[in-house]
């Protein structure tokens, strides 16, 4: 009860110093998201434990519950720190969660009351890009898709990082969009950004790069023409090696640990490409498959789909509460669409970079891991809280769910072993 309260407290002061516009409207939508949520939480993780899970969905949750108890008494003896969650990859959560510990004792439900606060406070930054360049019914749609969206709703529930590291991303990205734009105060947003970056940094360091490579893509394309631009993004990636290449060799960034990580991503994906669905003909598993990508790439952005029905109950249950995604998904895709035929598509242009940019690197190495989705998603409410807005024709609608509905029928051949 106290984590729940001063999550609540802090959630209420982040809003409370923000404009009338966003505090009037946002701040109530963003508390009802957070109340929800935390009402669901008990009996979800009830319901995990009554499954035989523990309450922990997954097997890396439960491992950081686990060892950030042990880091925790590690810090309380000042015993030496050999808990394997201090040497992690990413050690960013296991130290996060270790900490809140200490002050609150090992209950899991602390945890998630904090993760559910930050996905409430970044539909803050949601607002703030959609309101960059749309109206104020359009900002709140935006917001209000990415408060209440069922998929995400689940997937927030869950002893995870996800939330953390798109809150960080989210206002990265929003003072990165103040630099592109030069808006007043620009100087600033690009400290911001930086900030942001280091803050990232221990929670997935695999995506600084992709990130900083997005944000010179967008000033690119928005300044030069297409040879100077192929040239720059040439120098762009050159510049990355060269940055990999300096920095220490324990260094997450440097090249050599990026080239053993991606490595061992394409042979972990080599070896599920001989189960699943579908999925498996679109993995990437060596360079060869480099044409797969952007079909990967496609397909990440609505997998699960057609939902799962047999199998682990969670991911049954998450597939299902997708289908919302897949209901809006042409309202998404004329959003796209008019970001990219719009006069201003320069102005607009990181709305179209920053979710492509991860899809092609997600889709290359991670298409079947969909939780790190939720990097880039908020962007998508973006996207169709556009299209709701334009109108999206029937008959692509039509068109759209048809063909899902005809897809469906191989996949399904192909879960089951017919194909």
């Amino acid at each position: 009860m106290l984590g729940f309260f001063i999550t609540l407290v802090l959630l209420v002061g982040f809003y409370m110093v923000r404009k009338p516009e966003e505090r009037s409207w946002l701040m109530p939508v963003a508390l009802i998201a957070f109340l929800l949520k935390a009402f669901i939480m008990p009996f979800y993780f009830q319901w995990l434990i009554y499954i035989g899970e523990g309450g922990f969905a997954y097997v890396d949750a439960g491992r950081v519950h686990r060892q950030s108890i042990q880091m925790g008494e590690e810090i309380v003896y000042e015993t030496a720190r050999l808990t394997p969650g201090w040497a992690a990859v990413d050690p960013g959560f296991y130290q996060l969660t270790a900490y809140t510990y200490l002050i609150f004792g090992p209950n899991t439900l602390i945890i998630r009351f904090i993760l559910i606060m930050c996905i409430s406070m970044s539909l803050l930054y949601t607002y703030r890009i959609t309101r960059m360049y749309f109206d104020e019914p359009t900002a709140r749609l935006a917001a209000g898709l990415h408060a209440f969206m069922p998929a995400p709703i689940l997937l927030s529930l869950n002893h995870r990082k996800d939330p953390v590291v798109q809150l960080i991303v989210m206002f990265a990205f929003y003072h990165a969009m103040r630099v592109f734009r030069q808006d007043q105060g620009w100087q600033k947003s690009a400290f911001m950004v930086i900030v942001g970056l280091f803050a990232v940094y221990p929670f997935r360091s695999g995506l600084v790069l992709p990130f900083i490579g997005m944000m010179v893509i967008c000033f690119v394309l928005a300044n030069r023409n297409a040879l100077q631009g192929i040239a720059l993004t040439l120098i762009t990636i050159l510049s990355l090696v060269v940055l990999q290449l300096s920095v220490a060799e324990d260094s997450r960034i440097n090249l050599d640990t990026y080239a053993s990580r991606a490595t061992g991503k394409l042979a972990d994906s080599a070896e599920f490409s001989d189960t699943g669905g579908l999925t498996r003909l679109l993995r990437v598993t060596g360079p060869l498959d480099i044409y797969k990508v952007p079909f990967a790439a496609v397909a990440y952005l609505f997998l699960p789909f057609p939902p799962n029905i047999d199998g682990y109950p969670v991911t049954i249950l998450s597939s299902f509460l997708h289908l919302v995604a897949m209901f809006l998904l042409p309202h998404m895709l004329i959003g796209a669409w008019s970001l990219i035929r719009a006069p201003d598509w320069r102005l607009k242009l990181p709305l179209i970079v920053f979710p492509a940019v991860f899809l092609l690197v997600l889709g290359a190495v991670h298409v079947g891991l969909l939780r790190y989705r939720e990097i880039f998603y908020p962007v998508c409410m973006i996207w169709i809280a556009i299209g709701w807005r334009a109108g999206t024709p029937a008959a692509l609608r039509l068109i759209v769910y048809v063909g899902l509905l005809i897809l469906t029928i191989p996949i399904y051949l192909a879960r089951f072993g017919f194909l």
